[in-house]
C-alpha cells in the first residue's frame, strides 16, 4: 500500500522548516565551537565511550508514534553528563557533530534531517539550563532538570514539524505506555551518567574511568533491551486487538491485516501481493492461498526478528480465519437466497429486492410482473428422469439470468414456476419483454442424447397505482397465467442425431460470411464462414448447439464439409469480382485433425480443384496434447495448401507451448482480450501482440465492436480486424453487392 497522500501532503509542507531547524542545529555548533577557540575536549576513558554510545542509543531509542510518524527519543543526551558542565562547552560541538551524522547515516534522509537537530537543539538546550542549577540534590537535581527540558524542547519543536492544525490528532494518537517509558528512561540515564561522571570527577583514576565506562555500556545494552520489550508489547497489544476484531469484515480483510502488522511491529509499509518481497528491509509471510503479507522498514530501522516473524504469521493466521468466517457466511447467505438449481433468487429474497420498487409507479411508470410455467414438464420428468429435467430448469435459469435487462427481478417461485418483475413506461416495452421472455423459453437446447424444446404459459400483470401491494400484481400475473395455461403439454424432444440428419438432408445449413481487413489499408483480406441453422420442426437453432449435437452424434466431418463447400463457392464469387485471393477460414474441432480423416481428404480435394486459399481455424479452447500424428496431419495439409490458424487465443491456457508447436498461419486474439477497456487490458493486447509477431505469426483481433478498439487495436500491431465495428457477417449476396458499390470497411 502506498503512503495516505495527506501524509506525503503533510512531509512536503515541513520541509522548509527542517531546513531552518539544521540552520540552527549549525549555528549552535559553530557558535559553541567558536566560543572555545574551536578547540578540543580533553579526552578521558569516560568520554570516550560516552560520545561512542551515541550512535547506538540514538539506533535504538525508545519509539513514540505519532500522526508524523515514528518518533525516536534517544537517550543520547544524557552522555552530556559524561563532561563536567561546570567547565566550558568544548565538548558540545563534538556530540552534536555526532548526532547529525547519526542521524543521516542510520535513517531516512528526508526524517533524518529535522529529527537530528531538534535532538541538538533540545540537547544544547537542556546542557543551558542544567548549568544553572544547583540545589542540595545535586547532580541529581541538573540530570532531572535537563531531562524534562530536552522533553519539552523535543516536544515543542516535534509539533512545530507536524503543524498546529494536527496537534490533538498527534497528542490523542500518542500512547501513555510509550511516552512514559522513554521519559523514564531519558531520566534514569541522565541520573546514572550524571553520578558516574561525578564519580569520576572525584577520582580521576584509570579505574574509576573503566568502572564507569562499564557501567555506562551495561545502560546502553540495557536500553536495546527495553527498546525491544516496548516493540514486545506493541506487538502484543496489536495482537489483541486483532483478536478482539475478529471476525474482520469481509471487504476489508486486507486492509485490516496490513493496518494490524504495520502497528505490531511498527513497519512502515505492509501490504498483499501476488509474489513475496526481496528487496532490503522487507519481510513476507505466506498467506493460505492469498499470496504474501509484505511488511517493509525504513532505511535504517531495526531489522526484523524472529518474534516479528511470529507476530506477523499470527496475524496471517487470522486473516485466514476471517476469510474462511466470510466465506462460510457468504455460503450460507446464498444457500439461503439463492436457488441452486437455477442460480436464480429464492422467492423470499426475491421479495424482499423487489419491495423497494413499490414507489416507483406513476404517470406511464408501472410495475410489470411475468409469471411463467413451463408447459409438460411433469409429463417430461417422468419420461426422461429427474437429472434431465433438472437440466432444462438449470439452462433456463441461465438463460433468463444472462437474456434479459440487469432492471429485471427474477425468482424460481417453485418447481416449474418463475416470476419476472420489472419496471417499465410504455406498453411496447411490455410486448417487447413478453416476446424476450418467450424466445429465451423456447430457445432448443440439447439434453442427453437428445435436441429439446420447451413451451411456457405466461401470465403478465401491470400496476401504475404506488397503492396496490405487489402481491396483489403478482396474484393478477399468476391467474392470468393459469387463464392461458394449455393442458397440451409443448415440450418437442427428439434424438441428436436425428435432428443432424435431418438438416444434412433438408438442406438446413446455410452460411455466412464474416469479413477480416487489413488493419492499415481497411483491404477485405480474408473471410469468416460462419453456420447460420434452421430447422423445421425447433426453428432456429444456435450454431453452439448444432456443432455440440453434431460432435455427439459423430455428424461433424458432414456438417463442416457442407459448410466448406458451400463457402468456397462464395469465396470464388468474391475472388472474380475483386481480382485477387480471398482466404477462407473455418472453423474445426481438434479432434477433427486425424490422419485418416475423410473431411480432411475432401477438404485437400477442393482447394486443389478450386485453387483457393483455406485455413483451418483451431480453438484454443479445445486444444488437446499435439502428438506426431498431429504434426504429420498438419504438414500433409500444408503440402495441400491448407493452412492452421489459432482461434480464440487467450481463452484458454494462452500456453506458450501451444505457439511453438507449429508455424501457424494465423493466431487470432480472443475477444475478451480485444474488448477491454482498462490500462491493464490495453498493455495485454499490446503485450500479447508484440509476442505473437515477434514469434513471426500474423495476428488478428477479434471481436472488435467499436471504433475505439478498432483503433486501439490497429495501433497495436495487429495484421487484420474481425468484428461489428468492420463488417457484421454478411450473405454472400450481401458482400457481393457491398463490393460492387465499392463501400469501405
Amino acid at each position: 500500500m502506498s503512503e495516505p497522500s495527506g501524509r506525503r501532503a503533510l512531509r512536503r509542507s515541513v520541509s522548509a522548516l527542517d531546513v531552518g531547524l539544521l540552520v540552527a542545529a549549525l549555528a549552535v555548533i559553530v557558535g559553541t565551537a567558536a566560543k572555545h577557540d574551536f578547540s578540543l575536549p580533553d579526552w578521558n576513558t569516560f568520554s570516550i565511550v560516552a560520545l561512542a554510545s551515541v550512535p547506538v542509543l540514538i539506533r535504538y531509542g525508545m519509539v513514540i508514534e505519532s500522526a508524523a510518524g515514528a518518533l525516536r527519543a534517544s537517550t543520547a543526551p544524557a552522555v552530556l553528563f559524561a563532561y563536567d558542565l561546570d567547565h566550558p562547552l568544548v565538548f558540545l560541538p563534538v556530540w552534536a557533530v555526532v548526532v547529525l551524522l547519526s542521524h543521516l547515516v542510520l535513517f531516512d534522509t528526508g526524517r533524518s534531517i529535522g529529527r537530528g537537530s531538534i535532538e541538538v537543539l533540545g540537547g544544547a538546550t537542556m546542557v543551558a539550563v542544567s548549568r544553572s542549577i544547583d540545589t542540595v540534590l545535586w547532580p541529581v537535581d541538573r540530570a532531572v532538570t535537563a531531562a524534562v527540558v530536552y522533553t519539552l524542547t523535543l516536544v515543542t519543536l516535534e509539533l512545530l514539524r507536524v503543524g498546529v492544525r494536527h496537534i490533538d490528532r498527534v497528542v490523542g494518537g500518542v500512547r501513555r505506555a510509550d511516552a512514559g517509558l522513554a521519559f523514564g528512561g531519558l531520566v534514569l540515564a541522565c541520573c546514572v551518567v550524571a553520578m558516574l561522571r561525578e564519580a569520576y570527577t572525584h577520582d580521576p583514576h584509570l579505574i574509576t574511568g573503566l568502572l564507569g565506562a562499564a557501567c555506562l555500556a551495561t545502560f546502553v545494552v540495557g536500553q536495546i533491551l527495553l527498546a525491544r520489550l516496548q516493540a514486545s508489547v506493541r506487538g502484543v497489544d496489536a495482537l489483541a486487538a486483532a483478536g478482539q476484531a475478529m471476525p474482520w469484515p469481509a471487504d476489508q480483510i486486507e486492509n485490516t491485516l496490513a493496518g494490524f502488522a504495520r502497528s505490531a511491529i511498527r513497519a512502515q509499509d505492509a501490504r498483499t501481493q501476488p509474489s513475496s518481497g526481496s528487496g532490503p528491509g522487507q519481510l513476507s509471510i505466506a498467506l493460505h492461498e492469498h499470496g504474501y503479507l509484505v511488511v517493509e522498514r525504513v532505511r535504517g530501522d531495526l531489522p526484523f526478528t524472529r518474534a516479528d516473524a511470529r507476530l506477523l504469521s499470527a496475524l496471517a493466521g487470522l486473516s485466514d480465519t476471517s476469510r474462511a468466517h466470510a466465506l462460510k457466511e457468504e455460503q450460507l447467505r446464498h444457500q439461503a437466497t439463492t436457488d441452486d438449481l437455477t442460480g436464480l433468487p429464492t422467492y423470499p429474497h426475491f421479495r424482499q429486492r423487489v419491495e423497494r420498487l413499490g414507489n416507483a409507479r406513476g404517470g406511464q411508470r408501472r410495475i410489470v410482473v411475468v409469471f411463467l410455467d413451463l408447459d409438460g414438464l411433469e409429463p417430461l420428468d417422468t419420461e426422461l428422469g429427474h437429472l434431465d429435467t433438472d437440466l432444462v430448469l438449470s439452462a433456463l435459469g441461465t438463460r433468463l439470468r444472462t437474456g434479459l435487462p440487469e432492471n429485471v427481478e427474477m425468482c424460481r417461485f417453485g418447481g416449474d414456476e418463475f416470476i419476472l418483475l420489472t419496471v417499465l413506461d410504455s406498453d411496447a416495452a411490455v410486448e417487447e419483454l413478453d416476446a424476450r421472455v418467450r424466445s429465451l423459453v423456447e430457445e432448443p437446447q440439447a439434453i442427453g442424447d437428445q435436441v429439446m424444446q420447451v413451451s411456457a404459459s405466461l401470465g403478465v400483470a401491470a400496476s401504475r397505482d404506488p397503492h396496490e401491494l405487489i402481491d396483489a400484481v403478482i396474484r393478477r400475473a399468476e391467474s392470468a397465467m393459469r387463464a392461458a395455461r394449455d393442458a397440451r403439454p409443448r415440450v418437442q424432444a427428439e434424438a441428436q442425431s436425428e435432428v443432424i440428419a435431418r438438416l444434412l438432408s433438408d438442406d438446413g445449413f446455410a452460411v455466412v460470411l464474416q469479413p477480416l481487413v487489413a488493419a492499415k489499408s481497411g483491404e477485405l483480406e480474408a473471410v469468416e464462414a460462419l453456420v447460420r441453422v434452421e430447422d423445421q420442426v425447433f426453428g432456429r437453432l444456435s450454431p453452439v448447439l448444432v456443432v455440440g449435437s453434431a460432435q455427439r452424434s459423430s455428424l461433424l466431418d458432414e456438417v463442416t464439409e457442407v459448410v466448406a463447400r458451400r463457402a468456397i463457392d462464395a469465396v470464388r464469387q468474391v475472388e472474380a469480382l475483386v481480382g485477387r485471393r480471398i482466404t477462407l477460414l473455418v472453423n474445426i474441432e481438434f479432434a477433427q485433425l486425424r490422419s485418416d480423416s475423410g473431411l480432411l481428404a475432401t477438404l485437400r480435394e477442393l482447394v486443389r480443384i478450386h485453387g483457393i486459399e483455406l485455413v483451418l481455424e483451431v480453438s484454443e479452447r479445445a486444444f488437446e496434447d499435439w502428438t506426431d500424428d498431429h504434426r504429420a496431419t498438419a504438414e500433409e495439409l500444408r503440402d495441400a495448401g491448407i493452412g492452421l490458424a489459432i482461434d480464440d487465443y487467450g481463452a484458454g491456457y494462452a500456453t506458450y507451448s501451444l505457439l511453438t508447436q507449429w508455424p501457424w498461419d494465423l493466431v487470432k486474439i480472443d475477444r475478451d482480450i480485444v474488448a477491454t477497456d482498462t490500462p491493464a487490458g490495453r498493455r495485454l493486447l499490446v503485450h500479447v501482440t508484440d509476442l505473437l509477431v515477434d514469434l513471426g505469426f500474423p495476428v488478428v483481433a477479434e471481436g472488435v465492436e467499436d471504433a475505439e478498439q478498432r483503433a486501439f487495436a490497429s495501433g497495436s500491431g495487429v495484421w487484420l480486424l474481425q468484428g461489428w465495428a468492420v463488417a457484421r457477417p454478411l450473405t454472400s449476396e450481401a458482400l457481393l453487392e457491398r463490393l460492387r458499390a465499392g463501400t469501405s470497411f
